[in-house]
């Protein structure tokens, strides 16, 4: 069961409004044939020294939601140069997905520490240095 994220108290005190919850998560159906021609013209070395996550992303789909059957293998499957490119390609996407994560994570930290921040400065002193000299 996903919850609903807590809110977060504004500046002015007020409850701000939660995000809504997230749609629940599903593992899809499997029903294309993998493009293995497409998987061996990928250009590894290029991607990974130009960082080209756009290219990356076309394979992304037919990696990820292809079926992938024994008989359905590149023809002389005895080569192993289709799967190690494939593996590769996925490990790329796992890495820049990873990445994303951590960014999102990051990112969600500041914003709630700049919120409990601006909680703390819009806090008034219980006494300024005025009031404790007289």
């Amino acid at each position: 069961m996903i919850y609903p994220a807590p809110s977060l108290p504004s500046a002015a005190g007020q409850r701000s409004a939660a995000p809504p919850p997230l749609l629940p998560f599903s593992f899809q159906q499997r029903f294309n044939s993998l493009q293995w021609h497409s998987i061996l013209q990928c250009n590894l070395e290029n991607i990974t020294s130009t960082i080209d996550i756009d290219s990356l992303q076309t394979y992304t789909h037919s990696l990820v939601y292809s079926d992938i059957l024994p008989t359905e293998l590149p023809p002389g499957n005895h080569n192993p140069l289709p799967l190690i490119q494939a593996y590769r390609i996925l490990q790329l996407i796992t890495e820049y997905l990873l990445y994303v994560q951590t960014v999102q994570i990051i990112n969600y930290s500041w914003t709630v520490l700049h919120k409990i921040s601006i909680r703390v400065v819009a806090t008034p002193a219980t006494k300024s240095r005025k009031q404790l000299r007289q």
